[in-house]
């Protein structure tokens, strides 16, 4: 139980300092740039109100101080567009004086597509999209080394529609900043550095937080009090409470996300697919739940239950849904690029749960009981 506690500390711990470095490159489409790298790779995610392409690039740090590339500042960028569907097309380029137009896709000058995986969605007020590519790519036609310790200088377009036109964009900018330290370095056409409470948007802060809680660790619970201490009394109510509140926490949850997405519902991507699903499973399981409480056939009294009993069913349905919360919080962090001592945790948290379940399965097939007494498979009456 201690172990378990500590567990939960440390997630709200994580949850508390929920944020990476980011910087805004325009405050008027509130176009923000995230980031978090490690020895070998870097991930940006760039997001904004607007609906349209956008492309985000950096300036060469390594070249000679005489060659075109560093005198002219022309960037290694990413360009994403997105169909009538909302999913992101993505292409790597390079912009280049040598070439008409100057923004040429790598592969078509004789490079190589640098980026491993990509994602995002567009709905009709919000844009966002992340890549992750190598530090090094070792393209020496289409892309440029990005060095950690050096001042980070970027180029960034927001188009009007999602037809992509470098001559015609809504918004560009330049910022430079440190990769590092994600303090931005003067010289940049607009930018700042979040402040402590900006770092992290509240809405997904909260939003993160309920439904980390109410999918990681109270659903979770509420199944072991069913399965394991219903046979005493207080362990079936102790259940009805820990999923109720769970229920709360994902009504209060879902409807921040609405409210950040203007009461639309995503369905552009992964999590929000999933997302969507979980909470409808979510609520018809807990209505299936009331019915099977007052359910007084004679296979649910008796010692042996029908596998598809309304009690046994319910059971079946709440074990998927803790699996697929499972899914949907691992969507989630890739999505929002958590911290990866949050995701080291939570996995903890996952795997001390499998662990005592099948330490307590493996107890009862042996000795028919699990450790402190018999459990029943029925329902107490």
């Amino acid at each position: 139980m201690k172990f378990l506690i500590f567990i939960l500390l440390s997630l709200l711990i994580n949850l508390s300092n929920c944020h990476i470095k980011q910087i805004v490159l325009d405050e008027d489409t509130n176009f923000v740039v995230s980031w978090d790298y490690s020895n070998s790779n870097i991930t940006f995610e760039l997001e904004g109100d607007f609906k349209g392409w956008f492309a985000f690039g950096y300036r060469c740090t390594n070249c000679p101080a005489d060659s075109m590339e560093m005198q002219m500042g022309h960037p290694d960028l990413v360009a994403v567009t997105f169909d009538k569907n909302g999913i992101p097309i993505v292409y790597d380029m390079i912009e280049s004086m040598n070439y008409s137009p100057m923004q040429q896709k790598d592969v078509d000058i004789g490079g190589q597509n640098n980026i491993l995986t990509y994602g995002g969605y567009q709905g009709s007020h919000h844009s966002l999209m992340y890549y992750t590519r190598r530090l090094v790519t070792g393209d020496t036609v289409g892309d440029y080394d990005i060095d950690l310790d050096a001042d980070f200088t970027v180029a960034w377009y927001i188009g009007k529609d999602n037809t992509i036109n470098f001559d015609d964009p809504l918004e560009l900018g330049t910022n430079s900043f440190n990769l590092v330290s994600g303090e931005v370095v003067e010289g940049g056409t607009g930018g700042h550095v979040h402040d402590e409470n900006e770092l992290a948007d509240p809405l997904f802060a909260w939003h993160a937080a309920l439904m980390s809680i109410a999918f990681g660790v109270l659903i979770p619970f509420g199944i072991f009090c069913a399965r394991y201490l219903k046979n005493y009394q207080w362990g079936f109510y102790l259940h009805i409470v820990v999923q109720s509140t769970a229920l709360a926490f994902i009504i209060v949850g879902f409807i921040i996300i609405l409210i950040k997405h203007d009461g639309i519902i995503e369905t552009t991507n992964p999590h929000s697919i999933l997302g969507v699903i979980l909470a409808a499973c979510v609520f018809a399981v807990g209505v299936f739940g009331v019915f099977c409480f007052f359910w007084k056939s004679g296979d649910e009294s008796s010692s042996k239950q029908s596998n598809f009993s309304p009690s046994r069913i319910h059971g079946y349905a709440g074990k998927i849904i803790a699996l697929l919360s499972i899914a949907t919080i691992i969507t989630g962090l890739h999505q929002y690029l958590a911290p990866v001592a949050f995701t080291i945790v939570y996995s903890i948290l996952i795997l001390t749960y499998f662990i005592i379940a099948g330490a307590l399965e493996i107890h009862k097939r042996f000795y028919s009981s699990t450790p402190g007494g018999n459990v029943k498979l029925e329902n107490f009456n």
